[in-house]
């Protein structure tokens, strides 16, 4: 599916693996918000959604950002994540709220 604003202009996309840490994955997947900013935590940037370009950073064997199962199975998501424009926020851990589709977002 590729992803556009006016119907014209494409989006950029890249491939992004993004830990859940102490939160269950299958609570982000069967949610109806999916990935949502107002239950992150503030990162090094601020309070985000953040995508590694890297598997390593997210579920490496140094990583704080996988999810451990009571197995011992490490879990992350891999995403399809749109880059370019973005949304700066105040370094305030107490924000909270959603970020809603453009009007003029189109998929095909």
């Amino acid at each position: 599916m590729k992803i556009s604003i006016n119907s014209d202009t494409p989006v950029p996309e890249i491939y992004g693996f993004h830990g859940s840490g102490k939160t269950d994955p299958y609570k982000i997947i069967r949610s109806k918000e999916g990935f949502d900013i107002k239950f992150c935590k503030p990162g090094n940037h601020g309070k985000g959604l953040y995508f590694a370009k890297e598997f390593e950073y997210s579920g490496g064997n140094n990583s704080k950002f996988y999810h451990l199962n009571p197995e011992g199975k490490k879990s992350i998501f891999i995403s399809k994540v749109i880059t370019g424009n973005h949304l700066t926020l105040n370094n305030d851990k107490d924000t909270k709220f959603s970020v809603n589709k453009p009007q003029n977002a189109d998929a095909s």
